[in-house]
C-alpha cells in the first residue's frame, strides 16, 4: 500500500461499505480474488483518468477497496494473513 488512510472508514456515500485498504492496480484484484474465493462481497474504486493513462502507483493509479461493514474483520484477517493461534 501507498498511502495509508483510515482503514475501516464507511464510504462517503455508499453507507454500511468501509475501506479495506488501498492498493496498486495489479495488488487489488490480487486481494479482490482473494475476498471473492472467501465469499467477501467487495468493490474497487479509483481515479479513471490514471487507469486511462495507465498510472499503477501514488494517488492517481491506486484503487480503494471496500467491503461491507460486517465482512470487515474477516477480510482484515484474509488480507493480513492473520489465521490466529494455531497452538
Amino acid at each position: 500500500m501507498f498511502i495509508e488512510y483510515d482503514k475501516g472508514k464507511e464510504h462517503p456515500t455508499k453507507k454500511g461499505w468501509v475501506l479495506l485498504g488501498a492498493y496498486s492496480g495489479p495488488e487489488v484484484y490480487i486481494v479482490a480474488g482473494l475476498l471473492d474465493a472467501n465469499d467477501i462481497e467487495h468493490f474497487i474504486e479509483g481515479e479513471a483518468v490514471g487507469a486511462a493513462l495507465g498510472l499503477t502507483v501514488g494517488p492517481m493509479g491506486e484503487k480503494l477497496l471496500f467491503v461491507k461493514a460486517e465482512d470487515y474483520e474477516d477480510a482484515i484477517r484474509l488480507v493480513e494473513g492473520d489465521e490466529g493461534d494455531n497452538s
